[in-house]
């Protein structure tokens, strides 16, 4: 059943646009904190200062809580309270990325990760009772204003703060109040495909598997586009419900299913049984099965896209079609088009975009990512070392990951024949 709430009560609208250098940079290094001490142990040291007493005894107050917008807690802290029915399902553990000599290139220069593992914090399903959600950005609230948050997922709190202006902040307190035990798992980011694949989609399963006989309803922003809502119907179970409510707003549920991320910062190395969970769903909706043999040589094109374009790509089209590639627009395709195109995949190159998401849905490929930047994330190398796929790249001199760039020509033919070993 899809159930739309109050369609023309449109709430304030948040600022959705790209962050400013500075706060990129103020990013990175908050995410680069969270990792640094995941992986090799926190020895922060517990300053006590009257600025931080004061700012201690503001927090203390559920209104200027709220208005600050800062006070944040574990699910498990708040057991016995606000927290019922805690449930791990994959305890925490240290996963190798399996890496190469190439992969270990790339980890010496890309953003965060250094060592060729990484911690996976606890998957978990809990229950928030009763909880604040806001539509969109994903932050969920206990009923005193205190942040739920996710290890390894605390910086989306600060996103949530420099998006939020204390209005919208305010609005909670007249938000709408839905009766319902409720399931939300979208990201503040779920309007880009990689992050609602790997941050959103996994949650269901999650929730699937800790309650396997429970109907949920599940809480939806309306802004959600036509395509994430196909995919979204693609691995959700016929017992589930749900409501779709205006992005922007805040809304109050009795009960809250709240799954664990299973994703990590900047990272889409996800236990097996969910690529697979995902990946059965949509070949069954859509009835496609993986190709036996897949030959399809592919570049893809973002030459449609508002950034990250590369002003030389002509260029690079012409010398891959002397190597039996296409080039495709992966906007000018349907869902369907877009899976059924990745099963047949046997090579793909690409500049950094979120259609590359989609090789979850390819076997054992080769992957040639176009990075603008010196420094590139690692969505895709994280991704591609999941789900056993090679992850060959060329960095460039960008700062900004969403700058346009030229394809360092020279650079691009010796990875494509030495590396990738293509003719």
């Amino acid at each position: 059943m899809n159930i739309q709430i109050n369609p023309k009560k449109r709430k304030s609208r948040l600022n959705l646009s790209l962050l400013s250098q500075m706060r990129q940079q103020q990013l990175k290094q908050i995410k680069t904190k969270l990792i640094t001490e995941q992986t090799e142990g926190s020895s922060q040291q517990i300053r006590f200062s009257f600025f931080a007493f004061i700012l201690a005894l503001i927090d203390s107050i559920p209104f200027f809580r709220l208005l600050r917008f800062s006070q944040t807690i574990h699910p498990q802290a708040a057991l016995g309270r606000d927290v019922e029915h805690y449930q791990v399902l994959f305890p925490a553990q240290k996963v190798e990325f399996g890496v190469n000599e190439i992969d270990r290139t790339f980890l010496k220069v890309c953003l965060y990760y250094r060592a060729d593992f990484f911690i996976q914090s606890e998957i978990f399903v809990c229950d928030i009772v009763p909880a604040y959600v806001h539509m969109g950005l994903g932050t969920v609230l206990t009923q005193d204003f205190r942040a739920i948050v996710d290890s390894g997922m605390q910086y989306r709190v600060t996103i949530a703060r420099w998006r939020l202006k204390y209005l919208q902040r305010l609005e909670l307190l007249w938000a709408d109040h839905l009766p319902i035990t409720a399931l939300y798992v979208f990201s503040l980011s779920a309007e880009n495909f990689w992050h609602f694949l790997y941050d959103c989609l996994p949650r269901i399963h999650s929730a699937m598997l800790a309650r396997p006989n429970q109907k949920l309803t599940v809480l939806v922003p309306d802004s959600l586009p036509d395509a994430f809502r196909e995919l979204l119907t693609c691995v959700l179970p016929e017992a589930f419900d749900t409501i779709y409510i205006p992005a922007g707003s805040w809304v109050k549920v009795d009960r809250l299913i709240m799954p664990s991320y299973v994703s990590r910062c900047e990272n889409g190395f996800l236990p097996a049984v969910y690529y697979d969970y995902i990946r059965k769903c949509v070949f069954n909706k859509f009835n496609l099965a993986p190709a036996v043999n897949p030959t399809e040589r592919i570049y893809i094109s973002r030459a449609q896209a508002k950034h990250r374009r590369a002003i030389n790509e002509d260029q690079v089209i012409q010398y891959l079609k002397n190597y039996g590639f296409k080039t495709v627009v992966l906007e000018t395709l349907s869902l369907r088009e877009q899976v059924e195109l990745f099963t047949k995949a046997e090579v793909i190159v690409a500049p950094h975009g979120a259609g590359l998401a989609t090789t979850l849905f390819s076997s054992r490929i080769k992957i040639l990512v176009l990075y603008p930047e010196k420094a590139p994330t690692p969505f895709f190398f994280t991704q591609f070392k999941g789900l056993g796929q090679e992850h060959y790249f060329i960095t460039h001199d960008q700062f900004d990951e969403n700058a346009d760039f030229a394809i360092d020509l020279s650079e691009f033919k010796r990875v494509f024949h030495e590396q990738m070993k293509l003719s």
